[in-house]
């Protein structure tokens, strides 16, 4: 099984981050409550005793490098293109699985992915020399 170098990776899932940023549609935060006057605010005191955990903030996605990694997935073309995207921004199911909806057997699709990840490595190293 291909397995993408750990610091490409955690440069992968930094642009997964940065693409579910975009524009609509994505999940908006709500801007009001459910309540029909659109007003009602919870008191503080049941505020206090509510046992919900506190919601962390989303991290935020470093956008100079993510908007790299994106300059070098549209220079991709074809089933590499399709693989890198199906693993990281669109990734719902394992990888067995996506391949079976781009119809492609298990070995194909990592070797498409294995494509990717090195035009993305080269285009980063170009970057940076």
């Amino acid at each position: 099984m291909y397995r993408v170098p750990n610091a490409l990776h955690e440069m992968l899932i930094n642009w997964s981050r940065w693409c579910h940023l975009g524009a609509w549609p994505h999940p908006l935060p709500p801007t009001q409550c459910g309540s029909l006057e659109g007003n009602y605010t919870i008191p503080a005191w049941e505020a206090l005793d509510s046992e919900e955990p506190v919601q962390q903030k989303p991290i935020r996605p470093n956008e100079r490098d993510a908007r790299k990694i994106q300059a070098a997935w549209e220079a991709l073309e074809g089933f590499p293109r399709l693989a890198l995207k199906a693993e990281y921004p669109a990734k719902v199911c394992g990888r067995t699985e996506t391949a079976g909806k781009l119809r492609l057997s298990i070995q194909q699709y990592e070797n498409h992915l294995r494509i990717a990840v090195l035009h993305v490595e080269g285009v980063l190293n170009a970057v940076r020399a």
